[in-house]
């Protein structure tokens, strides 16, 4: 029998004062993670190094954490829990699977392939944000909770010095399964998330990269704006 050896279960939650669009986006992210855990928003007066804790009480080796800030701004943390790293993200222009602008649909808990732009694999530190994305996103193979099939793609495009987050069915009208017949239709969510430090542990430690000062300010124009 197949046995689930690659063990990885996401803890996944959010911050208090999260806005509406936000709590949707994180629920379609727990929709697209068979291996999710939940756990109760996260009062913000505790501080985030108890996180790791957090994930070791529900047996969870990995953390997904949405932090809402001034009520519209957004951030995602994705994190080892045990000894990191940790990758912190803003996330723009969400548009959660309610939209009506999203016309394909998945079975739930199926596993997604996970599919990266080319600049994943050349600068150092999208090869380690790629290679968190798929431990904490990407559902192992043979999970308890998973279908044993792939219905959806989940694209991870580098751009504009950010990244696409675009998520599709894969279909076929004729139902024949001959691949050159399969089309992608879009589900949702839809996200960009800018990359701004990666600490070597989990929600703290040193800093391994940055985003450039000077993108950074670009980025408080954005919010103004």
């Amino acid at each position: 029998s197949c046995k689930w050896t690659n063990k990885q279960r996401t803890l996944t939650f959010c911050s208090r004062g999260i806005s509406a669009v936000h709590r949707h986006l994180l629920e379609d992210m727990k929709k697209l993670m068979p291996h999710s855990v939940a756990e109760v928003k996260w009062e913000k007066s505790l501080s985030l190094d108890n996180i790791p804790e957090a994930a070791e009480m529900k047996n969870c080796n990995n953390v997904m954490y949405f932090e809402a800030r001034k009520h519209s701004d957004l951030y995602m943390y994705l994190a080892k829990a045990v000894g990191g790293p940790t990758v912190k993200f803003r996330v723009l222009d969400a548009i959660p699977m309610l939209s009506t602008n999203f016309l394909g649909n998945c079975i739930r808990n199926s596993r997604p392939l996970l599919v990266f732009s080319k600049e994943f694999g050349e600068e150092p530190h999208l090869k380690l944000i790629k290679e968190l994305f798929v431990q904490i996103i990407g559902c192992p193979q043979y999970h308890p909770k998973s279908r044993p099939f792939h219905d959806h793609v989940l694209l991870f495009a580098w751009a504009n010095d950010g990244i696409y987050v675009r998520s599709y069915q894969i279909y076929d009208e004729q139902s024949s399964n001959v691949i050159s017949r399969q089309q992608l239709r879009e589900i949702g969510p839809r996200f960009f998330l800018v990359p701004l430090r990666i600490f070597d542990d989990a929600f703290r430690g040193k800093t391994l990269w940055q985003l450039a000062e000077s993108k950074r300010q670009e980025l408080k124009k954005v919010n103004k704006a």
